[in-house]
């Protein structure tokens, strides 16, 4: 076997025995504290959807209505802010968040290993809340940019170290269901932010969204550290500790940590952003996480979210509808897939998932084409719906289990900050060329060109990404 397909085949940031011996020891009821960790450090995911979301209910209190049109509106803000933003404006707010993830996904990973997942964590919540407290205090466009730098380094810190947590406590078995749980809750928060959006105004939404980023922060120092970190660190005793709160079986715990320390003598020493761009071991692996991750934002999903008040808006669809129907769809089609992961290869879920976001899309765009002489507002609720249940069933959430599954421990830090860089940097672009396209081509012509990027991202789905899904059943 190669140096390359050896790295595809282990896929695990185990190394092998330590699966054999988890296997040997496995005891359903055992897993309890591991599904709690993986949830709580999922709460960061919510934090990311609410982030994204923001946008939708909040820039239509503060964005300069078209020259002409009526400025009027039966439920005005309260308090108002006192400042409007322009076109560009509104493209720079959204483009900041993705700078801000941007900026901070490389340096997110290296933190983690300097100070700890939890202490990281703990200061990414921190973060948010100051977006928000930012936010409410608001004057000028200026704060509100500042604001959204600090959502944003939080949105990319939370992206990379999150599933790194996650991937540090889980056992092999519960990689797919506690990886794609994070792409669950940010679903959750994108939904929360939209109900919020609609029975609140600017200051009790920026209220409403810190005191969920709070909860985020302060519900993380309740967990241990993982084993792996304090492994690392030679904190034996503690990883021991941490180790049986995940485990619960002491013959395991010892075993685990044995195994934990020669796979770290043999592997962390070395270990280097050059290696992940040099090492013939990491080619497929990088190539396929960095096209994944880019396609995970040129399908369009943040310039709906971004938008999706103001599409449905258009479209004369009660606020309410967009707040609730699609959002409420993709949650319940990603916890579908939470319960199915494992039972379908990842490849598969990731075709039916850019299949499904295509004709969402291509719906979007017929309706809008035609809209002037029809009105029907089941057609872009359905559409909508039918994209963003796409997005969920796959391009949403296995592109986290992909870099869980595809590096191993030691590599796994610096290439979640790359690919993370990679993927917010194709949203700052979406994010930032969306109102552009819209406003001089018409949304029509813009979900047509969307529509196209997904069936380019559902070739290289197909001949470009491996799978991971049958490498994990073991003989």
């Amino acid at each position: 076997m190669s140096e390359e397909d050896s790295i595809i085949a282990n896929v695990s940031s185990r190394p092998p025995a330590m699966v054999l011996m988890e296997r040997k020891f496995r005891k359903p009821e055992k897993r309890r504290n591991q599904y709690i960790g993986g949830i709580v450090a999922s709460l960061n995911g919510f934090c990311a959807g609410t982030v994204l979301a923001w946008t939708s209910p909040a820039m239509q209190h503060i964005l300069q209505p078209p020259s002409g049109s009526n400025t009027s509106t039966p439920n005005p803000p309260l308090p108002p802010p006192s400042f409007t933003i322009s076109t560009f404006e509104e493209a720079a707010v959204g483009a900041t968040l993705m700078f801000g993830a941007a900026l901070a996904a490389i340096p997110s990973g290296k933190c983690a290993d300097l100070f700890g997942r939890k202490i990281t964590l703990l200061l990414i919540g921190l973060l948010y809340m100051s977006n928000y407290i930012l936010i409410a205090c608001a004057t000028n466009l200026s704060v509100l940019l500042i604001a959204r730098l600090f959502a944003g380094v939080a949105l990319g810190g939370s992206c990379v170290v999150a599933p790194m947590y996650i991937a540090e406590i889980t056992e092999e078995s519960l990689k797919g269901i506690l990886g794609s749980s994070f792409s669950l809750m940010l679903t959750l928060g994108i939904l929360y932010t939209n109900v919020i959006g609609v029975v609140t105004e600017w200051l009790g939404l920026a209220i409403a969204l810190a005191l969920t980023s709070g909860i985020a922060a302060l519900s993380i120092l309740f967990l241990p550290e993982t084993p792996f970190y304090l492994i690392a660190g030679e904190r034996f005793g503690k990883a021991r500790k941490s180790l049986m709160f995940y485990r619960g079986d002491e013959d395991q715990v010892s075993e685990e940590l044995t195994e934990l320390q020669k796979h770290l003598r043999e592997h962390q020493v070395g270990s280097s952003i050059w290696d992940l761009f040099t090492k013939r071991c990491y080619r497929r692996p990088l190539i396929a996480t960095l096209g994944v991750f880019a396609y995970q934002q040129f399908c369009g999903i943040n310039a709906v979210i971004f938008n999706l008040m103001p599409i449905f808006s258009a479209a004369n669809v009660s606020p309410w509808v967009a707040a609730i129907v699609p959002n409420l769809l993709t949650i319940c089609v990603g916890a579908i897939l939470v319960l199915i992961i494992e039972k379908k290869g990842r490849k598969f879920f990731m075709l039916l998932s850019s299949a499904t976001m295509t004709l969402g899309l291509a719906g979007l765009a017929i309706y809008f084409q035609f809209s002037s002489t029809t009105i029907n507002v089941l057609v872009p609720t359905a559409c909508v719906g039918i994209f963003m249940a796409g997005f969920a069933v796959g391009i949403g959430p296995i592109p986290w289990v992909l870099l869980i599954e595809l590096f191993t421990a030691e590599i796994k830090g610096i290439a979640s900050g790359v690919v993370a860089m990679t993927g917010w940097i194709s949203a700052m672009v979406v994010t930032f060329s969306y109102p552009y396209l819209k406003a001089t081509f018409g949304s029509a012509i813009t979900f047509w060109a969307l529509g196209v990027l997904n069936i380019l991202g559902w070739i290289f789905v197909r001949f470009a990404v491996p799978e991971t899904k049958v490498q994990l059943r073991g003989k």
